[in-house]
């Protein structure tokens, strides 16, 4: 069951990737306008291309291939390890982290770039959902458990 729950949230996860980068790359046309003011000044789409990884390091590196194949590779090792575990968050999370690396690496081969796009309130809730992992990774060690 885990597989399971795993694959629907990966399938998910990448539907909705790839949905949002139609929408952005050719119903917007965000490359070409870069920015679309949505709700000014709280949140306006700007379009970004990310050749390199996080923050755009290694963007000069040239290893378009290998930043196609780590993700792949990181996405199976994540499918192996989450087979056995028990719960429905836990593959549930894994799909979605799953879904976006396959995401990016579909990005890259057909982009040669990740397609990235940003605004205000994608930074906050970022944070809030960062801020309610790391909380929930403490009540499960206060409590004497592993994640």
């Amino acid at each position: 069951m885990p597989m399971l729950r795993m694959a629907v949230s990966a399938l998910i996860a990448l539907s909705l990737d790839l949905f949002s980068e139609v929408v952005i790359i050719h119903w917007l046309d965000l490359p070409s306008v870069h920015t679309v003011h949505v709700w000014p000044p709280y949140f306006n789409l700007v379009m970004a291309w990310n050749t390199g990884i996080d923050f755009g390091l290694l963007s000069n590196y040239g290893g378009r291939w290998l930043l196609v194949a780590f993700p792949i590779a990181v996405s199976l090792g994540l499918t192996a390890w989450v087979r056995n575990k028990r719960g429905w968050i836990l593959p549930l999370a894994t799909g979605a982290v799953v879904g976006g690396a396959l995401g990016n690496s579909f990005d890259r081969v057909i982009y040669g770039a990740v397609v990235g796009w940003s605004g205000k309130v994608f930074t906050y809730v970022y944070s809030c959902a960062v801020m309610c992992h790391e909380v929930h990774l403490g009540r499960q060690k206060a409590a004497g458990k592993s994640p």
